[in-house]
C-alpha cells in the first residue's frame, strides 16, 4: 500500500509548527506533527496527517482532530471516516479552538 499525505513544503511545516505553538500557548496539548495514521483493523499505516490530536484537544473529552493543509480529498475523507474532525485552514482551526474548546473550559 502506498502511504499518502504529510508535510510537503517548508512553508507548510513553518505554519504547522506555529499553529502547535499557538495551541500550546492556550494551555492545550501539542498535536503530533506528521501523525502516522494506521488502520485499527489491520494495524497498517494508511496515511500521514500533517498535525493531529488523536485523543482530542481535551484528551478523551473531545473528538480527534487533524489539520490537513494542501491534502487531497482522499486524505481528508480517510481522516473523517476515522473519526477525526478535519480542518484545511489554520484560521478555521483556531476559530474552532476558541469557540468550542477554550469557551467550554471557561464555562466548566
Amino acid at each position: 500500500m502506498i502511504v499518502t499525505g504529510g508535510i510537503t513544503s517548508e512553508a507548510e511545516e513553518v505554519e504547522l509548527l506555529a499553529l502547535n505553538e499557538w495551541v500550546d500557548s492556550h494551555g492545550l496539548p501539542r498535536g503530533v506533527l506528521s501523525y502516522d495514521y494506521t488502520s485499527p483493523d489491520s494495524s497498517e499505516q494508511q496515511a500521514v496527517f500533517d498535525l493531529a490530536w488523536p485523543s482530542g484537544l481535551q484528551v478523551e473529552l473531545s473528538q480527534p482532530v487533524a489539520v490537513l493543509l494542501d491534502e487531497s480529498a482522499d486524505i481528508i475523507a480517510l481522516a473523517s471516516r476515522a473519526g477525526f474532525r478535519c480542518f484545511t485552514e489554520t484560521e478555521v482551526f483556531k476559530g474552532y479552538v476558541q469557540k468550542e474548546i477554550l469557551a467550554m473550559e471557561v464555562s466548566v
